[in-house]
């Protein structure tokens, strides 16, 4: 039996918002060079033969905000039919758009982690559009960065959308400020903060925060990355995960465009010294279970 599999798709370099904790921060137009957007049917024909390999695949979106990749609603309206759907949006879009989307969607297929941005968003329009999400069927939680100079408002906003029925999980940043870097750079007293904000969270998502905060050691443990999770660029190259788009000593895996595309058969050592997400892909051992 083939095993389930979760695959991360950045499906575009764009973004409409310019956060100071982006992780593409300072190289927006070095990185949107490396955009290519292909038809919706060359896609939606590499993912049927996916499905045909694997019982169940489920699809997160990733990269800049989907709402402003071209026909993005037409490219869920298209997957959700089959596949599980999640990914994250700064809610930016139109109310006209998110109608749109709600319409032609699945909504018992998809989830989205909404990102709230105090910078950028206003707070009454994001909530109108989220309590609209919600109220449509869509599995929704509110997600929010813990960077240095909006922590302070951290636990305002986790309440007020807690208290309109929204799970909040803290995104922990990750990247300098002030010369100090980060997540390590955090004191005692904001990683309490940081893992205070999961109070109703499900124990997974602690446990997540948690390891992203202290940024798990990883090198050499075998990683199920590459063979029940990967990470595919937006020209269809599939890698282990997203530290090999970046990293030149691992090679990638494959093409999705590729009519004989498959997985890798069996977990690897993670060449990574920690990990900041892919760590749900380790395989247990004795350490794992004390």
């Amino acid at each position: 039996m083939n095993p389930k599999v979760e695959l991360e798709w950045l499906i575009h370099y764009k973004c409409n918002y310019r956060c100071p904790y982006c992780f593409f921060e300072g190289f927006w137009e070095e990185v949107e060079k490396h955009n290519h957007y292909q038809p919706l049917e060359r896609w939606f024909e590499a993912w049927r033969r996916i499905l045909k390999r694997y019982e169940y695949v489920r699809i997160l979106i990733t990269g800049g905000e989907p709402f402003i990749y071209p026909s993005f609603v037409e490219l869920v309206k298209g997957l959700s039919k089959y596949f599980s759907i999640g990914f994250d949006t700064n809610l930016s879009c139109t109310k006209e758009e998110l109608v749109d989307f709600v319409k032609n969607t699945i909504a018992e297929n998809i989830s989205l982690g909404l990102s709230f941005h105090p910078q950028f968003a206003n707070y009454e329009l994001f909530l109108e559009k989220a309590l609209f999400l919600k109220e449509s069927g869509f599995r929704v939680c509110v997600q929010y960065v813990s960077y240095p100079p909006q922590m302070g408002t951290m636990k305002y906003y986790k309440d007020k959308f807690e208290e309109e029925g929204f799970y909040v999980i803290p995104l922990p940043f990750r990247g300098k400020y002030n010369g100090l870097d980060y997540p390590g750079a955090f004191t005692t007293q904001e990683r309490r903060l940081i893992f205070n904000t999961t109070g109703n969270l499900a124990m997974e998502h602690k446990e997540r925060v948690e390891k992203q905060l202290n940024q798990l050691n990883v090198k050499n443990r075998l990683c199920k990355a590459g063979s029940t999770y990967a990470r595919i660029d937006n020209d269809g190259i599939v890698y282990r995960c997203g530290h090999s788009v970046s990293d030149p000593l691992n090679a990638p895996i494959g093409n999705l465009f590729d009519e004989n595309f498959k997985l890798l058969e069996t977990a690897l050592p993670c060449q990574q010294d920690s990990c900041p997400c892919e760590f749900r892909w380790l395989v247990e051992d004795a350490c794992d279970k004390k």
